[in-house]
């Protein structure tokens, strides 16, 4: 071990230096203060011996120098004084210093003052390699939790891809849904997607426990629940003759699920779900429960059913029998699934929602749009929980027949051809508006109509909405959907516009004046031009509804 001693006299320097050699120690030597700092900040020594009393730095200011500075090691220090007074050892330690040897200096002393400090030092280096070593466990858990971070991060990324974006348009039924998971990841799962030209599957689970264990799970159920381009897949069955398909009912699919996700061994995940297939121009919907809260049926009234029969979940037991219900949606009843995350959500006295509170939400909310009334569930559950986070995944999701084939056309007439889409309240989709009427008047039972007439209707459908969309959402956190359908009758072809937002009444807009001296009201102008009638009417729900009617030309022969 080699140590430094700082003194200014050449006689105390000998003498401290012959004992150190006596025990075996080595040494290096400087005059003053100045000088052991230089050696201390360019070498590794770790013991000083430093005189009291020196020019330029004496051995007070060395200390204090040691003590505030950070040099990667701990310096232990012995002063060597003539003062032996009392408040001469408090100035000395209060100033950074170890120990200290009173002059005479003898060998018995320094050798156990410096085999104390070597204790000291050992015990020093013990922690320094103690805390070392703690400091890499903690970048190596650091690093760890990083990167688990970003891998949870892109879990939920993937987790949320496969979830139905809102905006979504199914002719004929309409979705929405709140999806809260307690975690980054969830347990519950749902979507919504076509199966053939008329039918619509959905589902929703909810696996048992949370975190990434159980998403991993659900993101595996989700992937088999959507069908894919492949002949035989677990929602369709090839056939041999037309269609050559057919849809597996939800009994089968069920059972199948539950034949393939049999608990084994440590791997004890189970789960509940509904899967369900609703005919879009009938609103017959075929529902099979399996272990799954019982789902409402809203009617268009606000009167609210609880249906269905659960069954046991799927992995529990093996060779189980799952049965199939059937429901029939009249235009605007709504079906209900949600998870029991909902029901359960506890507020800060640790009462649940319940499933009262649910029932009275939905039905509370059963004149408003099917957005209105999820967002109003939404914040119910957010005020009932309070700041705390969620303690269980929350997912619903709300279906609402709307009836392709359901047409008000305030007469008991039956139009000959009739169309029907949906778009995004969104300027980017009003090219699909002009795409679908010019495809509409081309239907060949629509002879008789002049080209101009065909783009006078293109041209008045493609104006209302854009003034929709410009006038009528504005207030709207996301536009809604615009539900565009063509009718046409003996005498007269009909456009009907369905939204919900503000009134726009083409009837109520004054004309504009056509001297140039006004640029508002031209696209309403536009539209009574091209049009023979333009009306309007609130709907279900409080959605607007525009009809356009242009009349067919009398025959050449009449």
């Amino acid at each position: 071990m080699r140590i430094l001693v700082v003194d200014d006299d050449r006689i105390n320097r000998a003498i401290i230096t012959r004992h150190l050699e006596a025990l075996n120690y080595e040494i290096t030597v400087c005059p003053d203060g100045i000088a052991a700092w230089d050696i201390l900040v360019s070498s590794d020594i770790s013991l000083v011996i430093s005189d009291w009393l020196m020019p330029r730095m004496d051995g007070i200011e060395l200390c204090r120098k040691i003590r505030s500075t950070r040099l990667g090691r701990y310096i232990y220090t012995i002063l060597v004084t003539s003062q032996d007074e009392q408040k001469d050892l408090v100035h000395g330690m209060d100033a950074g210093a170890d120990d200290f040897l009173v002059k005479p200096v003898t060998r018995e002393l320094l050798g156990a003052c410096i085999r104390a400090g070597e204790r000291i030092l050992a015990l020093e280096h013990r922690l320094e390699r103690r805390n070392r070593r703690l400091t890499e466990s903690r970048d190596r858990l650091e690093k760890a939790y990083r990167t688990m971070k970003k891998d949870l991060a892109a879990a939920a990324k993937v987790q949320q891809s496969l979830i139905p974006a809102k905006s979504t348009i199914h002719p004929g039924v309409r979705f929405d849904w709140l999806f809260q998971p307690c975690t980054q990841v969830a347990g519950d799962i749902f979507n919504y997607f076509p199966m053939d030209e008329n039918h619509l599957g959905f589902f929703l689970l909810d696996v048992s426990g949370h975190g990434i264990p159980a998403a991993m799970l659900s993101v595996m159920i989700s992937k088999l629940l959507v069908p894919d381009s492949a002949q035989d897949n677990l929602l369709k069955r090839s056939l041999p003759e037309p269609p050559y398909y057919r849809l597996t009912p939800p009994d089968e699919v069920v059972r199948d699920l539950n034949r393939r996700f049999q608990s084994e061994g440590s791997f004890s995940r189970y789960f509940t779900m509904i899967y369900g297939i609703i005919n879009r121009t009938t609103g017959r919907v075929s529902l099979c429960q399996a272990g799954h809260p019982h789902p409402f049926l809203i009617r268009k009234n606000g009167k609210a059913e609880i249906i269905g029969h659960s069954g046991f979940p799927v992995g529990i037991l093996p060779d189980l029998e799952y049965a199939s219900y059937e429901v029939l949606l009249q235009p605007h009843d709504r079906l209900i699934l949600y998870s029991d995350g909902i029901t359960g959500c506890l507020n800060p006295d640790h009462v649940e929602y319940g499933m009262d509170r649910l029932t009275r939400a939905l039905s509370d909310n059963a004149a408003n749009s099917l957005a209105a009334s999820v967002n109003a569930v939404n914040r119910q559950l957010r005020k009932w929980n309070g700041p705390a986070a969620f303690s269980d995944d929350m997912t619903l999701l709300a279906v609402e027949f709307t009836g392709i084939g359901h047409v008000d056309t305030h007469t008991d007439e039956c139009p000959a051809v009739h169309r029907a889409m949906e778009i995004e309240g969104t300027l980017d989709q009003v090219h699909k508006v002009r795409r679908f009427v010019n495809a509409f008047c081309k239907h060949g039972t629509l002879e008789g109509y002049e080209k101009e007439s065909r783009w006078a209707m293109e041209l008045a459908v493609h104006e209302t909405i854009t003034n929709i969309i410009r006038h009528a959402f504005h207030e709207k956190a996301a536009n809604p959907p615009i539900r565009i359908e063509g009718l046409a009758f003996d005498d007269r072809i009909e456009f009907l516009i369905t939204y919900d937002g503000l009134v726009f009444d083409p009837e109520c807009v004054p004309e504009p004046h056509l001297d140039g001296s006004q640029s508002a009201h031209f696209g309403i102008y536009l539209i009574n031009q091209c049009m023979d009638k333009a009306d309007y009417h609130t709907q279900h729900c409080g959605e607007k509804r525009i009809r356009l009617v242009k009349k067919r030309p009398p025959s050449p022969l009449q």
